[in-house]
């Protein structure tokens, strides 16, 4: 799960129309460094959602930290203005049996997992991942 760090002070100091451009760029960035079979979504405001199936806990904090490192180092421009942002990430790993398909602890679960591991990196600095 990733935030964007401070996405308020975006908005307010440059307009909605430069938040929507940090949105569009953070999604193009993530899905630049991602696998094809890799899923980002928007789950709120400045929130998204990244799946990596069959990617083990290390693997996914590096692609974290390859993300937080992408994003720290772009800056978006809208009408001869700039932005840079930084994000914050949560990992959660899920483990799934080959026997059963079905995850031993439900989506909702993880997700609250990741958000948890999230608020965990914006409490100590931002700019971060921190991992379940």
């Amino acid at each position: 799960m990733l935030d964007i760090d401070h996405f308020k002070k975006i908005n307010d100091s440059y307009g909605h129309a430069m938040g929507d451009e940090v949105l569009r760029n953070i999604a193009h960035i993530c899905a630049a460094q991602l696998r094809e079979s890799d899923i980002i979504g928007r789950y709120g405001g400045e929130e998204f959602v990244v799946l990596l199936p069959f990617t083990d806990a290390a693997s996914a904090q590096a692609i974290a930290e390859r993300l937080c490192h992408a994003v720290m180092h772009t800056v978006s421009e809208l009408e001869n203005k700039q932005a840079q942002v930084t994000i914050s990430l949560g990992v959660a790993t899920a483990i799934f049996e080959q026997a059963d398909i079905h995850a031993p602890a439900s989506l909702s679960a993880i997700i609250n997992q990741a958000d948890h591991s999230l608020y965990a990196a914006k409490e100590n600095g931002r700019n971060r991942v921190c991992v379940w």
